[in-house]
């Protein structure tokens, strides 16, 4: 803190931050990620981004009096514990928000940000550094290692814009309260508990969020989001057969080839478009369970205990740098396909179009989601439904522009891909408006990519229990409704329908269900029920 303070220039305020990142790996105001390059996906490319905000856009821009105050209050906290008097803390706050709302004007919605023609924007490195006239771009790149790679990809040019604007000596006071504030919000919590504190109470006011987390809660969450590879394998070994395993396998193999059946039949689909989707199909990698290979990214790391000189803040510093260093030395070499991006306990799947491929860990493949005991037409409605939702990414509005070697590459034909947005528009409106708790709408644009996952999800699995033997429709749609039975308080709702991409849970049963005509059977739906809806304004694409 003292040395940021010390700074009376841009180039001042960030070489100490570099002496701060070389030190602990945290500090820099400025970062950068590494991963595969979106158009050449076997290769890590360099990612940047420009300026962060601590909030979400809408929380800035939407004006909302009562998020700021809560906001500032925290972040008066945070100085006031660092050192500062409350007049100081106080103006400090103030000033890091209204910095903070000037970026998040600048920064990209977040329906847009997963499109890759928004945010895949390369600029050759001599480009990408002239951008920044106030300091040496050139020798920050150096100081963080990452400047043997030729080009840089900015991920939101409007941000990283209006962060070279106002990365000036005549703002450096903001920007030392900023890097200060980023700092205590990243490593507070592991200096004293009276950050702790005040981080939870922040969450507390900000989310309606009632009672405190115990210590041993807190440091199961610490344990959780560091040793995650060492826990993954245990867990993995305890609670995952090879039994189970096979069993998902085989069932993602038969829903790959139903979906290439529903491709074949589209009747706005041309023939070329039809072979690239079923090719992509063919080459998409399926991970069940756990990784083949167990990674060791903590083997030269030494943890010390308390007794032996350790602390908390010590330890975590000692991982996090060498998880840098592991992401600093991969830039430019080879993506590591094998790698998975989520921990094998996570309750959670994903699919990701730069690998084209389709993971489910093994914390998802348990009861309620998948259960080997459990009625054949209730584990389609479940897992079946999971993995069907995660095929059909590979043809959202999103994953629709990567081909089958996970490049972004328009494999399209103009007239096809005109009705394909056609049909997102038709998904956009369906999904758009329906009501989440009073006064809370979901967002149809923001939620487009789920939807469509969902409705491909559905179809792709339905057809599935379709060749089974006097299938339970009942026991397939109470399976879905199942997985998605959840609790939260309302200030959690209204928060998730501005950032979430997935509709509110009650919305992705509901509303995808209500396009069904399984379900009117089913529970023999009528005109007169609620849930109904006309045939003419019910929704597909897969």
């Amino acid at each position: 803190m003292a040395a940021i303070d010390k700074a009376t220039s841009i180039q001042q305020l960030f070489d100490a931050t570099i002496e701060i990142e070389n030190a602990m790996s945290n500090g820099s105001i400025l970062s950068f990620s590494i991963s595969g390059d979106a158009k050449n996906s076997n290769v890590n490319a360099l990612y940047f981004s420009g300026l962060g905000t601590t909030l979400d856009k809408n929380s800035y821009v939407s004006g909302d009096e009562k998020t700021k105050k809560v906001y500032t209050n925290y972040l008066t906290n945070l100085f006031k514990l660092s050192g500062a008097d409350e007049k100081s803390a106080k103006a400090q706050a103030e000033a890091m928000y209204s910095f903070e709302k000037e970026l998040a004007a600048a920064t990209m919605d977040i329906q847009d940000q997963g499109n890759v023609n928004n945010f895949y924007n390369p600029y050759a490195k001599d480009k990408f550094i002239a951008l920044f006239k106030s300091f040496d771009m050139a020798k920050m790149m150096k100081e963080l290692h990452v400047d043997k790679a030729d080009k840089v990809i900015v991920t939101d040019v409007g941000l990283v814009k209006k962060s070279a604007e106002l990365l000036t000596d005549e703002n450096i006071d903001t920007l030392k309260t900023y890097t200060k504030a980023l700092l205590l919000m990243s490593v507070g919590g592991l200096l004293s508990e009276d950050f702790s504190k005040a981080g939870q109470e922040f969450q507390a006011e900000m989310f309606g969020v009632e009672g405190e987390k115990t210590n041993e809660e807190i440091a199961l969450m610490t344990t959780k989001a560091i040793m995650s590879d060492y826990l993954s394998q245990e867990f993995a070994e305890r609670y995952f057969t090879k039994e189970a395993k096979a069993d998902v396998e085989q069932m993602v193999k038969e829903f790959i080839e139903v979906y290439k059946e529903r491709i074949k039949n589209l009747d706005w689909m041309s023939e070329a478009t039809k072979a690239k989707a079923i090719k992509k199909l063919d080459k998409m990698t399926i991970k069940i369970g756990y990784p083949d290979q167990w990674n060791d990214p903590l083997s030269k790391v030494t943890i010390k205990s308390y007794e032996d000189g350790g602390s908390l803040f010590d330890n975590i510093i000692a991982i996090v740098k060498a998880n840098k260093a592991n992401s600093v030395a991969s830039l430019g070499k080879p993506v590591d396909k094998n790698s998975w991006m989520m921990s094998v306990y996570d309750v959670n799947a994903y699919y990701n179009p730069l690998n084209n491929e389709i993971v489910f860990p093994a914390g998802i493949l348990q009861a309620p989601f998948y259960d080997l005991n459990a009625k054949h037409e209730t584990n389609l409605g479940a897992i079946g439904m999971v993995i069907a939702h995660e095929i059909s990414h590979a043809f959202d509005n999103l994953g629709s522009a990567y081909d089958e070697n996970g490049n972004a590459v328009d494999w399209w034909t103009p007239e096809d891909y005109k009705k394909f947005q056609e049909k997102c528009e038709q998904v956009i409106a369906y999904y758009d408006g329906v009501e989440v708790i009073p006064g809370v709408y979901n967002n149809g644009k923001l939620t487009v990519s789920e939807n469509i996952a969902d409705l491909g999800g559905m179809a792709a699995s339905l057809q599935v229990l379709s060749k089974t033997k006097n299938p339970d429709y009942k026991a397939y749609f109470e399976g879905y409704a199942t997985i998605w039975r959840t609790t939260m308080n309302k200030e959690i709702a209204a928060y998730m329908s501005t950032v979430d991409t997935h509709s509110a849970n009650k919305v992705r049963v509901n509303r995808t269900v209500s396009s069904f005509p399984e379900f009117y059977k089913a529970y023999e739906v009528t005109e007169k029920d609620a849930m109904y809806v006309a045939p003419e304004d019910r929704v597909s694409i897969w």
